[in-house]
């Protein structure tokens, strides 16, 4: 087991996890602090087979909670407050 510790190193937390239809990857994503108050959506991209990240992704000034992999396995989405409001943000694995 491995756990993700963010660039500025402070209590960086997952909400969520997805995994591809075919099994090969697994997402999450989660609250990661880029300061004491400054809050990022951050998501991740895993191999299953290794655990080796593929990829990550931040949106500024928010807070995931949910991940959803659609059924073809094309496109992951990631939903949460951002800012006082919704943000929804697809990520397209194409």
């Amino acid at each position: 087991m491995r756990a993700y510790d963010g660039p500025a190193h402070i209590d960086d937390q997952a909400t969520a996890v997805g995994v591809t239809p075919d099994g090969t990857q697994v997402f999450v994503t989660g609250v990661q602090r880029a300061s004491f108050t400054d809050l990022q959506y951050g998501t991740l991209a895993y191999r299953a087979d290794s655990g080796e990240r593929i990829w990550g992704a931040l949106l500024d000034g928010g807070s995931a909670a949910e991940l959803a992999v659609n059924p073809s396995g094309s496109d992951v989405y990631v939903t949460g407050v951002n800012d006082s409001d919704f943000a929804t943000v697809a990520y397209s694995l194409n």
